[in-house]
């Protein structure tokens, strides 16, 4: 599983953000944690990657939340409450 974070407000990288940014790191964790809960990617384990520099192939500052849903016994189906 690959899912693309992007942020609505542009940043160019990673390093343009400082202290003032706390609210936005803040929520950015706040979606990865409801992501990775929602789709109980934490029972198998998970990557978050943010790409700078060269690595960064257009300048806006995304993230990448990468897990291995094909391990034995992964799940990756929401849990519903019905």
């Amino acid at each position: 599983m690959h899912i693309l974070i992007v942020p609505k407000r542009a940043i160019a990288a990673l390093t343009e953000l400082d202290g003032a940014d706390h609210d936005f790191m803040i929520d950015l964790f706040a979606v990865v944690r409801g992501l990775v809960l929602d789709l109980r990617l934490d029972e198998h384990g998970y990557r978050l990657i943010a790409n700078g520099g060269s690595f960064q192939d257009f300048p806006h500052l995304h993230f990448h939340l990468i897990a291995d849903v094909s391990a034995p016994g992964a799940h990756h189906q929401p849990e519903t409450n019905s």
